[in-house]
C-alpha cells in the first residue's frame, strides 16, 4: 500500500467533523386558535428567555406559523389588531382612523404566559386563546 498523501487525510477529517456537528436551529410550527377558531391574521414574536437568542417573528396566517428558531427557551408573544370599532384589519396604507385596538389579551402578548421550548427538528404546538 501506497502512502495516502496529507491533504487526503485532513479532507477526510474535515468531512467528518461537518457531519457531526449539532443543528443549532429547529423547525417551528404553530397552530394559533382564538375563541374555537384559526386566529385569521396576526403576529407572534418568540422572545428568548436567556436573553443571548435573537428574537423570532412573523405573521400568524389562518391560524398558522411557520419559521425557524435557536435551539432555547421563549416566551411567546401572540398579537392581532383591528381599526376602531369597524372591525377592520390594520392596513398600514390607510391610516385615516388612527384607532388601533387589540384583539388579543395582555396575557397572551405584553404580559406573555405562552412559553415555547425549541428543540433540534419539528416543533409542533398549538395555542388555543380566549380573548376574554
Amino acid at each position: 500500500m501506497g502512502r495516502r498523501p496529507r491533504w487526503m487525510i485532513l479532507l477526510v477529517l474535515l468531512a467528518i467533523a461537518g457531519c457531526s456537528k449539532s443543528p443549532t436551529t429547529g423547525d417551528v410550527r404553530l397552530t394559533v386558535n382564538l375563541d374555537g377558531g384559526p386566529l385569521t391574521n396576526g403576529t407572534v414574536r418568540l422572545v428568548a428567555k436567556d436573553g443571548n437568542s435573537p428574537t423570532i417573528g412573523g405573521n400568524i396566517n389562518d391560524g398558522l406559523f411557520e419559521g425557524q428558531a435557536p435551539i432555547a427557551s421563549y416566551a411567546v408573544q401572540i398579537s392581532s389588531t383591528k381599526l376602531g370599532n369597524s372591525g377592520k384589519r390594520l392596513d398600514k396604507h390607510d391610516l385615516t382612523n388612527p384607532s388601533v385596538t387589540q384583539l388579543i389579551p395582555a396575557k397572551y402578548n405584553t404580559r406573555t404566559e405562552l412559553e415555547l421550548e425549541v428543540k433540534r427538528g419539528q416543533n409542533e404546538k398549538t395555542f388555543d386563546l380566549n380573548s376574554q
